[in-house]
């Protein structure tokens, strides 16, 4: 199987090939470590690999791989290599890959008391990223990344809950179904967020929290139709 993987990314096809071929490998046959030699060696190629500029994004796309079978994986390598990646990304592809990674990390050991110390460093760097989308599929990913966040690290995520309620109050007017989806998504997880933040001032309502959200986003959409209205007229 890893035999297989390092053919793939070292192969001449296409960026996005690879990426299509790594999901299968993972989703449908699994992917498992044999042992610690071969954990190391995996180590090494993926420093080899993002040490070089022109095959960064190989690199990328090997740790992507591996993140999902090895916690060790994750604090030996991620944490610096995605934060690089993400600040200076090459190219949308450069920049999809780590945020892939980040969704990883965070459904895997984001409730994990051991990674508590590296969510604290990496989270608040990683969060005005996730809040610049620069294309639909990165904004489909950042709002995976952000619900993540709210719901594994609420006491980090919520310095910026301003700031994500704007982005995706900004994005309901977009027409692609899985956009939506992910703003949904997103959404559902902002009153855990909020109430975990609020609670510091004293108690409050999981209720009024919810009519708090529902109302801004009822005063958006009535915002938009009303835009729709006027340019009808």
């Amino acid at each position: 199987m890893w035999s297989d993987l390092i053919s793939c990314i070292e192969s001449d096809a296409d960026i996005k090939d690879k990426l299509s071929f790594l999901n299968t490998l993972i989703n449908v046959h699994g992917i498992n470590l044999e042992g610690e030699k071969e954990i190391k060696q995996i180590k090494t190629k993926i420093k080899e690999l993002c040490s070089d500029a022109t095959k960064r994004t190989e690199g990328l796309l090997l740790l992507y791989a591996v993140v999902h079978c090895s916690s060790t994986l994750y604090v030996d390598n991620w944490s610096q290599i995605v934060l690089g990646s993400l600040k200076i990304p090459d190219s949308i592809i450069s920049r999809e890959i780590p945020v892939r990674v980040v969704n990883r990390m965070l459904m895997n050991f984001g409730h994990d008391s051991d990674y508590s110390d590296v969510f604290s460093k990496v989270v608040p760097e990683i969060l005005p990223i996730l809040l610049d989308p620069k294309d639909d599929k990165i904004y489909k990913l950042s709002c995976q990344s952000l619900a993540a966040c709210m719901r594994c690290v609420p006491e980090i995520a919520g310095t910026r809950v301003a700031d994500i309620e704007n982005l995706l109050l900004k994005e309901l007017r977009n027409p692609y179904g899985e956009i939506v989806e992910a703003i949904g998504e997103c959404f559902a997880a902002l009153p855990v967020c909020v109430l975990h933040l609020q609670r510091k001032d004293g108690p409050v309502e999981y209720k009024e929290i919810w009519c708090n959200i529902f109302t801004k986003i009822l005063n958006t959409m009535n915002s938009m139709f009303n835009s729709i209205l006027r340019l009808t007229e």
